[in-house]
C-alpha cells in the first residue's frame, strides 16, 4: 500500500474533524455571515430597502375610549406598530414587560381626556401619561416619540375645533370660555388620524444605487466569507495534518516504512502529496461556501471581477499552506490527539482575535495589533482587504503589489515553519530513543 492511500484513509477514519472543524465551523460562519453583512433588507430584484422592526406596543385604557381617543391612537400607531392585548392587571403588565412580549405599553387614566381638553384650553402643560419602554430595543422609544407626536396634534386639532366653534382665534383660545366638549374631541381625533393615513404624510422616497455599489456590496460579502473562514481552516488542517504526520513518525511506523521498497524521498512526497490534497478540497470547498452567499444575498458574482475572486481563492490557499505547516510541525513533535486538538482550538482563536476579523483593527489596543502583525491572521486579512479593495482600503481597487506582499509573508510563514518541522523530524529520527514510542500504531487506524 503506497504512503499516499495509507494517508488518506488515516484522513478518513479521522473525518469526524473535518466535519466538526471544517464543516461544522464554517457553516456558523456563513450564519454569521448573512445575519452581519447580510443584515439589510433587499427586494427580489436585489435592490436595498430599509425596513425597521414594527414595535409592540400595547395601549391600556382605563378611560372608556372617551372622545375616542384611545381607538384613534391604536389607528395612528397601527402604521408603525403592532398593537397587543394586555389584560389590565398588575402581574399581566410586569409579564408582558419582563418577556419582552412589548416594546412599549401606553396607559390612558380614567378622567385623563377630559382633563386634557381642560388643560388644553387653558392653554396649560398637558399631564404626561404613565408609559413602560422595553430597554432591550430602541423600537420602544421611537413608538413614544409617536405617541408624543399623536398628543401633540391632537391638541392642535381640538383648539382648532373649539375655536371654530365659539367663533374666536386660535390666539385667544386660552381666555375663551369654550367647554371641554367630548364631540370637539372626537372631531379633532378623527382629523389627526385622517392627516396621519392621508398621502402628504407618505414620504416618496426613491433608493438609487450609485455607480459601482454592486460591485462594492459583492466584494463586502465575499471578503466578509472568506476572512470568516479564519478560525475553521485553521483549527481542521491543523487537527488532520498533525495526525497524519504523527502517526507516520511513530517508531513502530518508521520501521515498517525501512523495510518497504519505496526509497524515503519517495514516501516523503505521497505524504506531502496527501497534505496537499486536503489543502485544495479545503479551499474549494470553502470557495464554494464564499461564492454561495453573495448570490443569496442579491451581490452580483461578475461585478467582483476575475482577478479579485482569483486573488482572494489564492490568499487562501495560501492560509491553507501555513495551517497545514503548523499541523506539521506538531505532527514531528509526535504530540498526542488530544495535545493536537487542543493545540489546534488555542492557536486558532489566537490568530483570528489578533487578525482584525473579529474585531476592527481601530478598537483593538497598539499590543494586540502587534501582536497580531507578527502572526499570519493578520496579514490574511490584509491581503484579502488589498484585493478586494474592503476593511482598511475600502472604496480602493485592488492593490496587486500590496495583496502580493502580504501573501507571499504568509507564505515566508509556511517556510519558516516547515523548515522547523523538518529540523524536528530530522533529530528524531537520529536519536529515536529521546521519544517514547506512541501508544497508536499504524495497523489500528488504517
Amino acid at each position: 500500500m503506497s504512503t499516499f492511500n495509507t494517508a488518506m484513509r488515516i484522513v478518513w477514519r479521522h473525518k469526524s474533524y473535518l466535519l466538526i472543524y471544517l464543516v461544522g465551523l464554517s457553516v456558523m460562519m456563513v450564519a454569521m455571515l448573512l445575519g452581519t453583512v447580510g443584515g439589510g433588507a433587499r427586494t427580489a430584484d436585489g435592490t436595498p430597502s430599509y425596513a425597521p422592526r414594527r414595535a409592540q406596543v400595547a395601549v391600556v385604557d382605563r378611560d372608556g375610549n372617551r372622545g375616542g381617543v384611545a381607538q384613534g391612537l391604536r389607528e395612528y400607531l397601527s402604521a408603525s406598530a403592532d398593537l397587543i392585548d394586555v389584560d389590565d392587571t398588575t402581574q399581566s403588565l410586569q409579564d408582558a414587560v419582563t418577556t419582552n412580549r412589548v416594546d412599549y405599553v401606553l396607559i390612558i387614566p380614567n378622567g385623563y381626556v377630559r382633563n386634557f381638553a381642560d388643560k388644553a384650553a387653558q392653554g396649560e402643560a398637558i399631564e404626561p401619561l404613565d408609559t413602560v419602554t422595553s430597554y432591550t430595543s430602541a423600537v420602544g422609544a421611537m413608538a413614544n416619540m409617536r405617541v408624543q407626536g399623536f398628543f401633540a396634534s391632537l391638541r392642535t386639532a381640538y383648539l382648532a375645533q373649539i375655536a371654530g366653534a365659539n367663533g374666536v382665534v386660535a390666539g385667544d383660545i386660552a381666555t375663551a370660555n369654550a367647554p371641554a366638549a367630548v364631540t370637539d374631541m372626537a372631531k379633532a381625533v378623527a382629523q389627526v388620524v385622517r392627516t396621519a393615513k392621508g398621502p402628504q404624510a407618505r414620504t416618496q422616497v426613491k433608493v438609487v444605487q450609485a455607480e459601482g455599489e454592486a460591485s462594492r456590496y459583492a466584494k463586502r460579502v465575499y471578503a466578509s466569507g472568506l476572512k470568516f473562514g479564519g478560525y475553521p481552516i485553521v483549527a481542521s488542517m491543523i487537527m488532520v495534518i498533525s495526525l497524519v504526520v504523527g502517526i507516520f513518525g511513530l517508531p513502530e511506523t518508521r520501521r515498517r516504512a525501512s523495510a518497504s521498497p519505496l526509497k524515503p524521498l519517495e514516501s516523503s512526497v505521497s505524504l506531502l502529496s496527501a497534505c496537499a490534497v486536503v489543502g485544495i478540497g479545503t479551499a474549494l470547498y470553502y470557495l464554494a461556501l464564499c461564492l454561495g452567499p453573495v448570490g443569496y444575498l442579491g451581490g452580483d458574482l461578475a461585478a467582483i471581477g476575475a482577478g479579485p475572486v482569483l486573488m482572494g481563492a489564492g490568499t487562501m490557499l495560501a492560509y491553507i499552506v501555513v495551517a497545514i505547516s503548523i499541523g506539521f510541525v506538531l505532527g514531528q513533535f509526535g504530540v498526542s490527539e488530544g495535545s493536537a486538538n487542543g493545540f489546534a482550538n488555542i492557536v486558532g482563536l489566537i490568530i483570528v482575535f489578533t487578525s482584525g476579523i473579529w474585531f476592527d483593527p481601530s478598537m483593538m489596543p497598539a499590543t494586540l495589533i502587534a501582536v497580531g502583525k507578527m502572526l499570519p491572521g493578520w496579514w490574511y486579512a490584509d491581503a484579502i482587504d488589498r484585493a478586494l479593495g474592503t476593511g482598511a482600503y475600502l472604496g480602493e481597487a485592488a492593490n496587486v503589489a500590496g495583496w502580493a506582499s502580504s501573501t507571499a509573508l504568509m507564505l515566508l510563514f509556511a517556510f519558516a515553519l516547515l523548515c522547523i518541522g523538518l529540523a524536528v523530524g530530522a533529530v528524531r529520527r537520529r536519536r529515536p530513543g529521546t521519544t517514547a514510542a506512541g501508544v497508536t500504531v499504524l495497523s489500528t487506524v488504517v
